[in-house]
């Protein structure tokens, strides 16, 4: 996952993922992506995560659940 694109579901590149924090086994995953302004956070929920196309490396995201989870770093 690490070096794939971010999208949401309308298509908007959010970024590319950098790094995959690892929490406690009963928590999700958060994702660290690297866009234009920043790094961008998001726990890897089932309701947020659309999709993932392996071969080209694309994870896709329902876009009004993102903006609900997401945190952006300063």
């Amino acid at each position: 996952m690490i070096g794939s694109e971010v999208r949401l579901d309308d298509g908007q590149l959010v970024g590319i993922v950098d790094d995959i924090m690892q929490t406690s086994k009963k928590a999700a995953e958060i994702y660290v992506v690297k866009t234009q302004k920043g790094n961008v956070l998001f726990p890897f929920l089932k309701d947020l995560v659309i999709g993932f196309d392996k071969e080209q490396k694309v994870l896709v995201l329902n876009g009004k659940r993102f903006a609900e989870v997401s945190l952006y770093e300063d």
